[in-house]
């Protein structure tokens, strides 16, 4: 019972999750970045400001990259 209970709560947490994004795209945004996960306040203040500051110059993917690396 404990196993089906966690398959439902990781369903349930991941429709949310796609819920949620989709929105966003249904509404018109070309493109989202989001976690699955809890994360760190500081930690994804600096990844978004290194995605941001790279992003005028590369393409989203490798401004990301560049970003997570240096994090």
């Amino acid at each position: 019972m404990q196993k089906k209970q966690h398959h439902e709560l990781i369903r349930t947490l991941g429709d949310d999750v796609i819920g949620f994004t989709s929105g966003f795209l249904y509404s018109g945004a070309r493109s989202i970045v989001s976690s699955l996960w809890k994360v760190d306040d500081q930690t994804t203040r600096d990844l978004m400001v290194g995605f941001y500051e790279r992003l005028p110059r590369m393409e989203k993917d490798k401004a990301l990259r560049e970003a997570q690396l240096m994090v």
